[in-house]
């Protein structure tokens, strides 16, 4: 039997290697499950969000948006109560809370220890991982999955098993939060075998295109948003309803919207460059998704302010780190993180509500960038050894 002293040396050094990020991941749950106790209801009844739970408590599952969400939110309101927005607060809590496990995970292979303690920090406390949480809308999911991708990419395992698992997680992202399908080619270029990564992305994403088509429930969504990104009437980078636009039709084929918005692009470049600007403009400016949390917010000026202002230290840190660190070591998470970030921009509408996928590679990077300067701040603070005298 093991000795009360090898037992009190093995919890000692336990908590020696891991204390530190126990601690880190209570303060995270802790500070989660406490705002979904105490944050209302209400907001949910709008926008997408309305729509969400609308589809959730239908006898149908919706082709698009895709399943993914609405059957979360059905299972949950089938367990804990219709429209029981709380436990879907607290699920969601949790499941944010483990991602600050995996951050460090992830870290910890491309920055040591003490780097990825700093990440799971800041992401144990990033405003924007937790209000998200308290809303009815994908954000929650799609950042675990999108942490969940950067895990098999940095893991040291078989190259076809990364490639397998790499095309599981995107299409699983993809039935949850349609935008996650934009990492894939930066995914594709950062794997060594490719072809069981295509192969099982064409068979998951065939396999759900083709029962659209052959049901009748095929979905537009890319020709509709890549229209709506792209046409006479889009100013600034805000979304518009296809009824402000000159088509004005949600039902007619997509090589309609495809066709109009190229045609848009030909004819009208400069529009289309400051169209693409103004994308630009909202990856690196305050704010946060005025339509969905702003109903959550309302008058706090002070929390609305925390989420005007969050972004910008991650931003500025992470592109920083982004730019700077940049080699083997960090290109399988800086290529997708690239890839969604030119794919998204260059193809469909693109808000505030929509960077924050990239924003735990920003998080990654920025806590990099500041590990490398705290670590010359700290080597140039130690004197040089001196030889010693007469030897």
């Amino acid at each position: 039997m093991m000795d009360v002293g090898s037992r009190n040396k093995g919890q000692y050094d336990w908590w020696r290697r891991h204390g530190a990020l126990a601690l880190i991941f209570l303060v995270a749950l802790g500070l989660r499950l406490y705002l979904s106790l105490i944050t209302g209801t209400g907001h949910n009844g709008f926008f997408d969000m309305a729509r969400y739970n609308n589809i959730a408590l239908g006898p149908e599952l919706s082709f698009a948006p895709p399943p993914g969400y609405p059957l979360f939110l059905k299972i949950t309101y089938l367990l804990f109560g219709r429209l029981n927005f709380r436990a879907v607060y607290l699920l969601q809590s949790i499941i944010s809370a483990l991602t600050v496990l995996i951050f460090y995970r992830v870290t910890v292979r491309a920055g040591g220890r003490r780097t990825a303690l700093l990440a799971a920090a800041a992401a144990a406390l990033y405003p924007n991982f937790i209000v998200f949480n308290l809303i009815t809308l994908t954000e929650t999911i799609g950042i675990f999955f999108v942490l969940l991708l950067f895990l098999v990419l940095t893991d040291e395992q078989s190259e076809n098993k990364r490639s397998i698992l790499s095309a599981l997680i995107l299409c699983a992202g993809y039935l949850i939060r349609p935008a996650l399908i934009f990492f894939w080619p930066g995914t594709l270029l950062c794997l060594k075998k490719k072809k069981w990564f295509v192969v099982v992305t064409i068979i998951i994403i065939g396999a759900w295109v083709s029962y659209g088509s052959i049901t009748g429930k095929g979905s537009r969504r890319f020709a509709r948003g890549f229209y709506k990104t792209y046409n006479p009437s889009q100013r600034g980078s805000k979304a518009l309803e296809l009824r402000d636009t000159m088509l004005g039709r949600e039902d007619l084929p997509s090589s309609a919207y495809l066709r109009s918005a190229l045609d848009f692009i030909v004819h009208n470049r400069w529009e289309t460059v400051d169209i693409i600007y103004y994308k630009l403009k909202v990856l690196v400016s305050r704010g946060y998704s005025n339509y969905t949390v702003s109903q959550m917010v309302k008058e706090n000026r002070t929390l609305s302010q925390i989420l005007y202002y969050g972004y910008l230290p991650v931003m500025i840190f992470g592109f920083c780190g982004l730019v700077r660190l940049f080699d083997k070591r960090t290109r399988a998470l800086a290529i997708p993180l690239i890839s969604y970030l030119f794919f998204n921009i260059l193809l469909s509408i693109f808000k505030a509500r929509y960077r924050l996928m990239i924003e735990p590679g920003l998080i990654i990077f920025g806590s990099l960038f500041i590990g490398e300067r705290l670590d010359k701040i700290r080597s140039s603070m130690i004197p040089p050894r001196s030889g010693i005298a007469g030897a």
